[in-house]
């Protein structure tokens, strides 16, 4: 759910997009995470891109979400929004909500 205070409601209601916040089709990307010896390689920016690819060429198309969505632990929070995801506003146990509206969502 996207709380009043995030910057993905305002994002949303410019969008013009026609759906509530309650429930607001989206894709969640689960269980993302680069083993230990092989972080701060890139590796995780190479890989999502892919995953963005993914998603973008085989199921925008086909499925019409509004978001993209993760559950980010707070130490990688950052990556996180070094790729243009937000905070949502909602926490869950100690995981940061996070998502990218899919008209921000540029793959080339």
């Amino acid at each position: 759910m996207i709380t009043k205070k995030s910057k993905l409601q305002d994002v949303l209601t410019n969008w013009k997009n026609p759906v509530y916040r309650k429930s607001i089709p989206g894709i969640q990307i689960h269980h993302f995470a680069v083993n230990g010896p092989y972080q701060a390689q890139h590796l995780g920016q190479e890989m999502m891109y892919y995953v963005f690819l993914f998603i973008k060429t085989a199921l925008l198309s086909n499925i019409g979400a509004c978001l993209i969505t993760v559950q980010s632990e707070p130490d990688v929070r950052g990556f996180y929004e070094s790729l243009g995801f937000c905070h949502t506003g909602q926490v869950r146990d100690s995981n940061v909500s996070m998502a990218i509206p899919t008209n921000e969502f540029f793959i080339d």
